[in-house]
């Protein structure tokens, strides 16, 4: 798992995860299974400055979110079921 702060999906460093999974792509390689968001979507939040994966949990910080009050920050938690 790869945080990228500074990817500029829906704003300037809006931030993005991603996921990947040996073999896929060819044996032995590393290819990407899934990019993860933030659900608000604002820049400057920098989603991906953190994250944390264990077994089907993973955990992704946004130190810089604004949905309390200015950067706040938030964490997120994801479940694959």
């Amino acid at each position: 798992m790869v945080g990228a702060v500074s990817n500029d999906f829906m704003g300037l460093n809006t931030g993005s995860t991603y996921i990947y999974e040996r073999n896929l792509g060819g044996i032995g390689l590393w290819g990407e299974k899934v990019e993860i968001t933030a659900p608000d979507l604002m820049a400057g939040d920098q989603f991906g400055r953190s994250v944390a994966i264990d077994g089907s949990q993973i955990i992704v910080g946004a130190p810089y979110d604004d949905t309390i009050e200015a950067n706040s920050g938030s964490v997120y938690f994801y479940e694959k079921r």
